[in-house]
């Protein structure tokens, strides 16, 4: 899946996998973000496995050619549980 442009109030913005505009506000990964506040508190931050896995993915395909493995080094992100 791609980024694609949307149309929204005077502006253009960018949608991304996981994350939506519906009538009822902005969700991600089909999860209302106002009850991950509500759950979570605030400030916090939110992750989507969706486009976590869509972008593993473009990188597994894009070299696949290569044989190449893939690897992540959690230095780069301080929450473990990404």
């Amino acid at each position: 899946m791609t980024t694609a442009e949307t149309k929204r109030g005077s502006g253009i913005e960018r949608t991304v996998p996981g994350f939506r505009y519906n009538a009822g506000g902005l969700e991600v990964d089909g999860i209302p973000v106002e009850r991950i506040a509500d759950l979570a508190g605030t400030p916090t931050y939110v992750y989507s496995a969706t486009a976590i896995r869509n972008a593993y993915g473009r990188m597994k395909r894009a070299f696949a050619p290569l044989d190449a493995h893939l690897h992540y080094a959690v230095k780069a992100c301080a929450n473990l549980h990404v």
